[in-house]
């Protein structure tokens, strides 16, 4: 694997700038509404002539990274198999991202993006062997202070502190919807010890209460 070109001060500098726009939370007030950044094609076409200006770079990699989550969200394929195959690819293209960078906060983005590509591909072997090497390093999640995470998981809307106990819950509904209630009630009854306060504010308990019955908590989706 070729490993990118160490970052420089000025090129980090011209991907901030571009990154502002591609950032902006947006607002749901009724005198000035705006989608979130991400949601503006040209805010990722700057990304993309960005990423073509400097291949190979570690600025790229992580402009890569967050035009991997501008068009994860904002995807629109009519087409499930078409939808799934994309989401597939971007996956992959992540885990690439995560391998050839030396940055490790562009890695961390990069496994949790396709962890999150995976999930709604339905790609459930490959979805539990990346959200296990997550956990592996969680504490590493958990304690990072890059600015540009920081920013991340505020977009992704999952706290630092909470991403074990956001990912066993995840866990939880890939079991529903394979129909393995009971692994799924395990999972739950696990979260609900080691994570009491989150599990009581996320309505764990009711779950369990569900799958007890032989109910799942989780409706079916498609994959999207």
């Amino acid at each position: 694997m070729i490993r990118a070109a160490d970052s420089t001060p000025a090129r980090t500098k011209e991907l901030a700038v571009v990154l502002r726009a591609f950032q902006d939370p947006g607002s749901v007030s009724e005198n000035d509404p705006r989608n979130p950044g991400y949601y503006e094609p040209d805010n990722r076409q700057r990304l993309e002539d960005f990423i073509a200006k400097y291949p190979g770079t570690e600025e790229a990699l992580q402009a890569e990274v967050w035009l991997g989550y501008g068009e994860a969200v904002t995807q629109s394929i009519n087409d499930f198999d078409a939808r799934r195959r994309a989401r597939e690819k971007r996956a992959e293209r992540m885990k690439a991202i995560a391998a050839q960078t030396t940055n490790g906060v562009t890695a961390k983005m990069a496994y949790l993006i396709r962890a999150g590509e995976l999930f709604n591909a339905r790609d459930w072997p490959e979805y539990e062997k990346q959200v296990a090497e997550i956990m592996v390093r969680i504490k590493e999640y958990e304690s990072e202070r890059n600015d540009q995470f920081l920013r991340f998981m505020k977009i992704f809307e999952v706290r630092p502190s909470e991403l074990e106990p956001w990912l066993l819950r995840m866990l939880v509904i890939m079991e529903c919807d394979q129909d393995r209630l009971d692994k799924a009630r395990e999972r739950a009854e696990d979260l609900l010890r080691r994570f009491p306060e989150w599990s009581k504010r996320e309505g764990i308990a009711g779950n369990i209460a569900q799958l007890t019955k032989g109910k799942s908590p989780y409706p079916k989706m498609p994959p999207h």
